[in-house]
């Protein structure tokens, strides 16, 4: 009978390790999932701003091309007239 108290005695405690690993493990694995949920957020809000930035390059593109073809037909308008 000794045996057997003696045997769930090291079971239980063999038991309360896992248990103190497996806590331990589940605290690292929830740091680790906040670092990647911080992380995912902070390259949502950079992807968000090269966006802007891709937009107000082609807004910006756009109306220089705009203006180029202004000139154009200016310059144009100017040689049929023999202004230039």
């Amino acid at each position: 009978m000794e045996d057997l108290k003696g045997e769930l005695s090291r079971v239980k405690e063999d038991v309360a390790e896992v248990d103190k690993a497996w806590v331990a493990k589940r605290t690292t694995l929830q740091a680790d999932k906040d670092t990647l949920q911080t992380e995912k957020a902070a390259m949502q809000v950079r992807c968000e701003e090269l966006e802007r930035a891709k937009l107000d390059e082609a807004k910006r593109a756009s109306k220089a091309l705009d203006q180029a073809k202004r000139n154009a037909e200016t310059c144009k308008e100017w040689v049929s007239q023999g202004s230039f």
